[in-house]
């Protein structure tokens, strides 16, 4: 009996193709997105969130999707290539997205990891918790020193705690030129500002009718953000200018928004005369872009971008 070559090659390939189809097959992650609100003890389910990424090391992993946003449950299906007989583990990072306007004032979670093996996944759910940024801001502030004595309490309830204690006549803004000096306080201020920034943008506080309250949260936001970026200011600049004239006087930290502007003018002004190294150079632009968009509110987040390169 006589078989064909081709016959047998068509064989061969059924079978080749039969095997890779039994091996490449998809599994499911489930993505359970929630926010917990300034005041509120228990997370609730977050609707209208999405879309979320997967990523496997530095780029998105290819055929993975996770194509819908979050509905009343806040529940999200994702789908994950995969191979059932693929005994090494697939890392695979949760990205959550931050740039959607249903996320103006909450504070995006960290990315979480989850791990794929023979189409298993663990966890198989994942929780993303969205805080509200005055709700970040409030427990940021109460673990750091620099913040101890502004308030009669660490309450979070209402505009009462951290966040609606700082005024024109603390001694705030000096303790926090003090904290500037060092590299982990200089990040401390960063994250401050950042947080404060996040918090300037929730909708609420976006007219101009505001209610007596949330005037007075809008003022306090303002003053977090400039008295962390006149801080971090002085510091860059004592960097940037050793054993030089810096216009100490001019440049101290202030929660003054006309004192900080005048801050950025003299500082605009020193490194004028002494813009010859690359960080005098780089500083330098960096006080050309601040003294050119906004300072406070949610559209500081333009100068959170400039601060975030200080170190």
């Amino acid at each position: 009996m006589r078989i064909s070559v081709f016959a047998v090659l068509s064989g061969l390939v059924i079978v080749v193709c039969g095997s890779a189809t039994a091996q490449q097959r998809t599994t499911t992650l489930q993505i359970s997105v929630e926010r917990l609100s300034y005041g509120e003890p228990t997370p609730k389910p977050f609707q209208g969130v999405g879309t979320f990424d997967l990523f496997r090391g530095s780029s998105k992993l290819e055929g993975a999707r996770c194509p819908d946003k979050s509905g009343p449950s806040g529940r999200i299906v994702c789908t994950i290539p995969c191979k059932a007989d693929d005994a090494v583990a697939m890392v695979v990072r949760v990205k959550p997205p931050s740039d959607q306007d249903v996320l103006a004032g909450w504070v995006t979670p960290a990315g979480r990891d989850v791990e794929v093996t023979r189409c298993a996944v663990k966890p198989a759910t994942v929780s993303m918790t969205y805080e509200d940024a005055k709700l970040a801001l409030n427990k940021f502030l109460s673990k750091q020193y620099f913040a101890a004595g502004t308030s009669g309490g660490g309450s979070t309830a209402g505009n009462s705690g951290w966040i609606g204690q700082i005024s024109g006549n603390t001694p705030l803004a000096a303790v926090l030129g003090k904290q500037a000096t060092t590299a982990s306080g200089r990040a401390h201020l960063i994250e401050l500002h950042t947080l404060a920034t996040e918090a300037a943008s929730i909708p609420s506080l976006q007219t101009s009718d505001l209610s007596a309250e949330d005037k007075a949260l809008a003022e306090s936001l303002a003053k977090w953000q400039v008295v962390s970026k006149s801080a971090l200011l002085r510091a860059q600049v004592e960097q940037a200018l050793p054993g030089e004239e810096k216009g100490q006087f001019l440049l101290a930290p202030t929660t003054d928004l006309a004192k900080y502007r005048a801050n950025l003018d003299a500082a605009d002004l020193l490194l004028k005369r002494s813009s010859n190294s690359a960080a005098q150079m780089k500083l330098a632009d960096d006080v050309k872009a601040l003294r050119s968009i906004p300072s406070i509110g949610k559209d500081a987040a333009a100068a959170d971008k400039v601060i975030r390169t200080w170190h």
